[in-house]
């Protein structure tokens, strides 16, 4: 292995030792703080809402708790469905394969899903992930919804 030497400058940076971060999550009135780093609530809910994806969230009880807040969005998702049970606002026809899902992801028989479909002339990849804390507790479920026309 070869080591290299400072380029363009005389020494290399020192850097200062590391600092223990906490694994813990802290919410104080401006800021998050998680394991990986602090944001303010205003940086992340302008993360959420520039990813290039639609997302739900369902907690553990099957309670529709987060939608993004993209108005052009492939699915449409009322205000009214949230803090109400994610079995009320599914079409008949795909009730059996949502139940199915959620008691897979709920006993740890999977934790993703994804199906690529076409609604309404735009193809999509739809993904369902089980949201799980460090001890594998299931937390409920995240949809997210991404436009893929024009990328494959």
């Amino acid at each position: 292995m070869h080591s290299y030497g400072p380029c363009l400058i005389n020494e290399l940076p020192k850097w200062d030792k590391n600092v223990e971060t906490s694994s813990e999550t802290i919410v104080n009135n401006e800021t998050i703080s998680l394991p990986g780093g602090t944001l303010t609530i205003k940086q992340l809910r302008a993360i959420l809402n520039v990813l290039p994806v639609e997302i739900t969230i369902i907690d553990e009880n099957n309670i529709n708790r987060f939608f993004d807040e993209d108005q052009n969005k492939v699915f449409a998702r009322p205000k009214m469905a949230l803090n109400r049970d994610v079995f009320s606002c599914h079409p008949k026809r795909v009730m059996k394969m949502v139940t199915k899902l959620i008691d897979d992801f709920k006993s740890g028989k999977r934790d993703s899903m994804h199906m690529i479909s076409t609604v309404d002339g735009v193809q999509v990849l739809t993904n369902y992930y089980a949201l799980r804390d460090e001890n594998g507790e299931y937390l409920g479920t995240m949809e997210a919804v991404i436009h893929i026309d024009g990328i494959i």
